[in-house]
């Protein structure tokens, strides 16, 4: 016991000491960090996962725009809307269920080619809604050709869409008139407000 006694000097104490006080900064530092003291460029690549976040931490205004997918969601939740509004249109959950049931009607016919020099031939078709249907709109397209002109293409009643189109060409060509039909009274147009 003397011998160990002998070797303790003034010196090797402070040492000790020092060296316990330090250590015990580092542990304090550790354990109480003062907030904000990190900084984003401190943390390492991946550091921070969805675990170690606390349930409800991330809001709305701290997420990126365009960072979320609709697998970042859970669609299921959201439940059905019952209205929304655009441009003091009310739509409801039935609006959507009425839009469903909207159809596309055709009539695809053959426009005839000229011959010499023959006056340019017109073709007219016209496509119809099926019965207790609305035309909701319409149009007219042809094959790919510049000697094709849509002349005319419009609805017709209520229930019907026609297209008149002019062929230059000594070819026939094919044309199709699209209408776009719904249920009488679907997708009824309610003002709000």
């Amino acid at each position: 016991m003397r011998s160990l006694l002998s070797r303790v000097t003034a010196t090797g104490i402070v040492a000790w000491l020092a060296l316990f006080l330090s250590l015990g900064g580092v542990v304090y530092a550790t354990t109480r960090m003062p907030k904000n003291s990190v900084s984003s460029s401190a943390l390492k690549r991946c550091a921070v996962t969805s675990e170690k976040l606390a349930n409800n931490a991330v809001t709305g205004p701290k997420v990126k725009p365009g960072s979320l997918d609709s697998s970042d969601l859970d669609l299921k939740s959201f439940g059905t809307v019952p209205s929304a509004s655009t441009c003091g249109v009310a739509l409801t959950a039935k609006t959507a269920t009425e839009i469903a049931k909207v159809t596309y009607v055709t009539d695809t016919l053959t426009v005839t080619g000229t011959s010499g020099d023959e006056a340019n031939t017109m073709a007219t078709g016209t496509a119809r809604c099926g019965p207790g249907q609305s035309v909701l709109g319409g149009g007219t397209s042809v094959e790919s050709d510049a000697d094709q002109i849509v002349n005319d293409s419009h609805p017709v009643g209520t229930n019907a869409w026609t297209g008149v189109v002019l062929n230059e060409d000594a070819d026939p060509h094919a044309m199709t008139v699209y209408a776009i039909c719904a249920p009488v009274g679907t997708a009824a147009v309610v003002p709000t407000g």
